[in-house]
């Protein structure tokens, strides 16, 4: 199965910081086998509070871009991270102050 065929049925949240989710993954493995899945796809993913700290995105002007535009996060982390003609422009300000 390519990337592509995949399709998404199940999620299993893990707190790394959480000791007792250690075992999460290696309990539900089993299960997953007995059910008939033959491979799974491991995905890392953030969530957005947590992104918008490690590049320092501008958490109001992340919250009012999604609230406008009602966009997925990982779009408005990747436009806000991106570089071009917006970054010397008034952009935050007009989104900010509409």
């Amino acid at each position: 199965m390519n990337r592509k065929e995949a399709i998404n049925l199940k999620s299993i949240p893990i707190d790394l910081n959480n000791r007792k989710s250690e075992n999460t993954i290696s309990e539900k493995l089993p299960a997953l086998k007995d059910s008939g899945e033959k491979q799974i796809n491991l995905e890392i993913k953030n969530l957005p509070e947590q992104e918008n700290q490690n590049f320092s995105i501008d958490t109001e002007l992340f919250s009012k871009i999604k609230d406008i535009q009602e966009l997925p996060d990982w779009v408005i982390i990747k436009f806000l991270l991106s570089k071009g003609k917006l970054i010397n422009s008034d952009f935050n300000d007009r989104i900010l102050n509409g």
